[in-house]
């Protein structure tokens, strides 16, 4: 199953005995004609490939004690703290001491939750958008609508981060020129 989608971020919390264990995990290789051999992480969710370069990985010696905590310093934190907060309140994160972020990556497999004695324990939280560009912006508009006019493309390309946000949260509402005139 292909879960690759550009602007999109999917969260994994686990707990593993140590830092080198969750490297080990995250390694890909490649045989010798070249081929990809996946990490021992997408095989554990079947997830197939994913880009390596759009990855990021953190060990918590101490373990998780906070979403905003466990977040800080990755890419767009910002952007997606408080979307993963909302979905695992601070008295879930006992025992997780693990993050894996994949970014480009909207999964939505079937195994959410997998208990391996080599590895740990891995439990799939969700998946956000995190890129809120203007371009992809007029792209997931145009997919809904078919294009859309110039005159619209050059509203969207004027609006703000915030509005933005607030447009990308009803691109599903969007089913006309019309709708989308009504949320600009």
């Amino acid at each position: 199953m292909n879960y690759r989608k550009e602007g999109f971020v999917s969260l994994w919390l686990g707990t593993v005995k140590s830092e080198k264990d969750l490297e080990k995990l995250m390694i890909i290789g490649y045989t010798d004609d070249g081929d990809l051999i996946p990490s021992g992480f997408s095989k554990l969710f079947s997830m197939g490939r994913y880009n390596d370069d759009f990855r990021e990985v953190r060990f918590y010696d101490k373990g998780i004690k906070s979403i905003p905590e466990a977040l800080n310093g990755f890419s767009y934190s910002d952007d997606i703290t408080m979307y993963f907060e909302s979905l695992i309140p601070a008295e879930k994160l006992h025992g997780f001491n693990s993050v894996v972020l994949i970014y480009n990556f909207q999964y939505s497999g079937d195994k959410t939750e997998v208990e391996n004695s080599t590895f740990g324990h891995f439990k799939y939280i969700g998946f956000t958008r995190y890129c809120f560009t203007r371009e992809a912006l007029v792209a997931e508009i145009s997919k809904n609508l078919g294009g859309i006019p110039w005159d619209y493309e050059k509203k969207i390309f004027s609006l703000d981060l915030d509005k933005r946000k607030q447009l990308f949260s009803k691109i599903s509402e969007i089913k006309s020129i019309q709708g989308l005139d009504n949320l600009l």
